[in-house]
């Protein structure tokens, strides 16, 4: 009653779970790598460096800002293709062992088979 009961909830319940928990991982990677943000704050420059001492040059300032801009795009750059590369190989991998979940339960017996027709 036991193995019925597991197997019930492996092809029911466990499989819809695994399926939600795809979109819900998914949303959670897009969240932790903040690409909404990074986006909109592409061209600001890093870490809001800007000079802004009142002595300096007006070429000195803007030298230091579009040098500041530019490390700020690269690194949010990377960060983005890096962010948006991790999150579609673990949507891909999430993919595939849900799309292969029916299948686990009969693995054992089939490595089992396997393992007997090689003797």
């Amino acid at each position: 009653m036991f193995i019925l009961s597991i197997f019930q909830w492996w092809y029911t319940i466990g499989w819809a779970e695994r399926w939600r928990s795809i979109f819900t991982k998914t949303a959670l990677l897009a969240e932790s790598f903040s690409l909404g943000i990074i986006l909109a704050t592409l061209f600001k420059p890093w870490k809001q460096l800007t000079t802004l001492q009142p002595n300096s040059t007006l070429a000195h300032r803007m030298v230091d800002n579009l040098i500041s801009r530019f490390v700020g795009f690269w690194i949010r750059l990377f960060v983005l293709f890096g962010g948006i590369a991790y999150i579609f190989v673990s949507f891909v991998v999430n993919t595939v062992l849900a799309v292969i979940w029916p299948v686990i339960p009969l693995l054992p017996i089939g490595f089992l088979l396997i393992g007997l027709a090689g003797l």
